[in-house]
């Protein structure tokens, strides 16, 4: 059975690059379906709301591509602030 993507999604005035240690830890365990996205504007002017627009966009371009129609996120900082905001307000489901 397939794993799901996995979205890592960064903190405050981060980006995909800053955290690509943690996708590329994740690869050399074997977890090859990680990736990062960017969020923009990434220094607290948009709102979690916002964000977490950009968060389902790039959940549903995952989706697109995994067998099982799941994907898991992982946020750091206020990467963790959208992704919580996505599973409570917005559309994501929380499987623990």
């Amino acid at each position: 059975m397939s794993k799901p993507p996995i979205l890592l999604v960064h903190g405050i005035w981060d980006s995909a690059a800053r955290i690509d240690c943690l996708r590329a830890g994740l690869a050399a365990r074997g977890v090859d379906r990680a990736r990062a996205f960017d969020l923009v504007p990434n220094d607290g002017r948009a709102s979690i709301e916002r964000l977490a627009g950009q968060l389902d966009a790039a959940v549903e371009a995952a989706l697109a591509g995994a067998p099982g129609g799941a994907v898991d996120v992982v946020g750091f900082s206020m990467g963790a602030l959208v992704t919580r905001y996505y599973i409570q307000r917005g559309r994501g489901p929380c499987l623990i």
